[in-house]
């Protein structure tokens, strides 16, 4: 984030080296500032109930937990004759019951022979060249229409995965993601299921025909990642603040998760109209989740407005895309510290008989941690690439995201790799603070830009960037803020506590 005061006197000298490494454990930074914030992302990012923006990480698999399948609705709608069905069925095309769904019933020139001239071959060609019949142009090109290319790829859906079309009626695509894509469908089987677990997510005006969302897996995807997902949300399932899963099919390579379908706005679109006390509603819906989430030890590790659906009529959302979620306790904790520390083959990043910049071959071993997320919403320890993650890199996500609310930017961090990320948010807690957090983690930051310095209040970064909202909030709102992106996880606020700040419980 480039800082907003001027930055005439904070900029490094034109022959500075631009050099940002991190090489081992050790960070360098060498004259070179973050890029300036001019303009927001124009890549559309859909918010609905299964997009997604994955990165390459695997997930390793959980436990091996039997999803409910479905029932039919009686008239006593008995439970006594239910029989699990593990997750394994959906290799054999099965529909699985997640969330106790159940069963009912896209010429040459002329001097007229006076003169002859005498033209070099070169220009000979050229001049030939100039009286040669113009080339036929192409035909202009056809422009593409985007309908038609969803609807083809709708069709093709059908096509192959035979009995789709019986089940559910796509609408229209709604999203796409690295690993796959979101289908707007009318469930035609809506009235032969009990629906009632998952019912309450469909935000849709009275009347209207009730909708899913198709979340059509791609084939390159891990087998690892999809049942990981799938079970995690099954393991989740029950919280008004978490999308539900309401099943899951496949037809041989092919996997699609059905989902309720939130209606809700873009969050560009509503979150600087928003009141403080709507900022209240969005924080707690948000913090609710997340706290669910937690107490299950599980990481979603991509927490950002796009994942939480949130509908300002309402007053609530729900959190989604578990693409990228991860049980705690399955992590690997090899020469793991209490404070979630690595230990490994550490020297300083700079000395003084060594030059600034890279370690020209570098014997250590390359560090290799989870970089799981979204650009702007990883946490310093991310960045700094610690092996053992705990749940504190959502809950600074979810900092990130009341500080978008606050000072009305978004996205707030924009830089493009992890070193200017880090950079962007040494300019907030400034140079000291920085340093010290990656020590205690077990890594060395060095670097020579002046504007990283001095850290800037939360109070004047707001009021310099929004002064008409900085008037409104409340002390225990920068409280909240300093504690959900305390720098170290250590000191961050737990989603828990953060649901029983007076910011959130006053009102």
């Amino acid at each position: 984030m480039a800082s907003p005061s001027p930055r005439s006197a904070a900029e490094p000298q034109p022959h500075t080296a631009n050099r940002i490494s991190l090489v081992g454990d050790a960070l360098s930074v060498e004259g070179t500032t973050p890029s300036d914030n001019t303009a927001a992302r124009t890549t559309p990012v859909v918010d609905d109930s299964a997009t997604e923006k994955l990165s390459s990480d695997s997930v390793e698999q959980a436990e091996d937990e039997p999803l409910p399948h479905k029932r039919p609705r009686q008239e006593s709608d008995a439970k006594g004759n239910t029989k699990p069905r593990s997750l394994e069925t959906i290799a054999e095309g099965q529909p699985q019951g997640g969330n106790k769904r159940r069963r009912l019933s896209a010429g040459p020139d002329t001097n007229g022979g006076a003169e002859v001239r005498v033209q070099s071959p070169s220009a000979a060609a050229a001049t030939k060249a100039a009286l040669a019949p113009p080339p036929c142009l192409p035909p202009p090109a056809t422009r593409v229409n985007l309908a038609d290319l969803i609807r083809e790829e709708i069709e093709d859906f059908y096509e192959s995965f035979p009995g789709l079309a019986t089940k559910y009626k796509i609408i229209n695509k709604i999203g796409e993601g690295t690993f796959s894509s979101v289908y707007q469908a009318i469930d035609l089987e809506h009235e032969q299921y009990q629906n009632d677990s998952w019912e309450p997510q469909m935000n849709a005006q009275a009347g209207s025909p009730p909708c899913v969302a198709l979340k059509r897996i791609y084939v390159t995807s891990s087998p690892q990642r999809i049942y990981s997902e799938i079970q995690i949300l099954n393991y989740l399932s029950g919280h008004p603040n978490i999308v539900q899963l309401v099943t899951a099919v496949r037809h041989e390579d092919q996997v699609v998760v059905v989902l309720p379908f939130f209606r809700h706005p873009d969050f560009r679109e509503y979150f600087l109209d928003l009141t403080m006390d709507q900022i209240r509603q969005y924080m707690r819906a948000l913090l609710r989740a997340l706290e669910h989430v937690h107490k299950h030890r599980v990481l979603h590790r991509d927490v950002k407005p796009s994942n939480f659906l949130y509908d300002p009529m309402l007053g609530t959302g729900v959190l989604c895309d578990f693409g990228l979620a991860q049980k705690e306790e399955s992590r690997e904790h090899r020469h793991s510290h209490a404070d979630g520390t690595s230990k490994s083959n550490a020297f300083p990043a700079r000395t003084r008989d060594r030059p600034p910049g890279y370690v020209l071959n570098d014997p250590r071993p390359s560090v290799r941690a989870s970089r799981a997320g979204t650009r702007g919403f990883r946490a310093p320890e991310v960045l700094l690439k610690v092996v053992n993650q705990t749940c504190a890199i959502d809950v600074w996500s979810a900092g990130v995201m009341l500080l978008c609310l606050f000072t009305g930017r978004f996205p707030f961090f924009e830089a493009n790799d992890d070193q200017e990320a880090f950079l962007e948010i040494g300019h907030v807690f400034g140079k000291a603070t920085m340093k010290e957090v990656a020590l205690q983690l077990d890594r060395k930051l060095d670097t020579n830009i002046p504007a990283v310095d001095k850290p800037i209040p939360f109070e004047e970064l707001c009021q310099k960037m929004h002064s008409k909202r900085a008037q409104e909030i409340p002390p225990e709102g920068f409280d909240l803020l300093r504690r959900l992106l305390a720098p170290h996880p250590r000191d961050r606020i737990t989603a828990k506590e953060a649901c029983r700040h007076p910011f959130l419980s006053s009102h």
